[in-house]
């Protein structure tokens, strides 16, 4: 199976945001465009859209998302990413995608896909804030455990590890 990956197409960007991503800014649906055509060139059996598909999580760019999403040729989940964040506390998010929002553990053949989704905080946009606590990741590890597959992934927009504890782990000092 040939997976495709793609993340932070940040829909909705507008110029007012280049400081964010001076080149993407007003592009990002001509570029998200390209990259789908790219993608239904590729030999794909699946995409994983691995979040921040749209800068402010608005309905409009939601739907818009949805719609280029269903001119792929292949199956695709997607997951939300910190600036898909109220969509995703007021439903949106699941309702626009269906099916396609990733969560849980799926399987497609030899393949098993363990699907992160980060605990959004409500006002801090740290990393920290967006790690996986350990009920969600024992839930993961169980529905995992109950169809093994020989092959298994983990998809997650942000870090699974914050950047202090990875340094503590290390022995290094932490950047702040």
């Amino acid at each position: 199976m040939r997976l495709a990956l793609i993340t932070d197409l940040h829909l909705g960007l507008d110029a007012t945001c280049v400081y964010y991503n001076r080149l993407l800014g007003p592009q990002a649906e001509p570029i998200a465009t390209a990259a789908l055509q790219t993608l239904n060139q590729s030999g794909a059996d699946l995409t994983i859209i691995l979040g921040d598909i749209t800068h402010d999580g608005r309905t409009s760019d939601l739907t818009l998302t949805r719609e280029l999403f269903s001119r792929l040729k292949m199956p695709w989940f997607v997951l939300p990413g910190n600036h898909d964040t109220d969509a995703v506390k007021s439903g949106a998010f699941d309702q626009i995608f269906g099916e396609h929002a990733a969560q849980g553990y799926v399987r497609r053949g030899d393949i098993g896909m363990l699907f992160v989704r980060d605990a959004h905080p409500e006002a801090s946009c740290a990393s920290e804030s967006f790690l996986v606590g350990p009920s969600q990741a024992a839930s993961l590890i169980a529905a995992a455990a109950q169809d093994p597959a020989p092959l298994l992934f983990l998809f997650a927009h942000a870090p699974l590890l914050s950047a202090q504890a990875y340094a503590e782990e290390q022995g290094g000092p932490y950047p702040g």
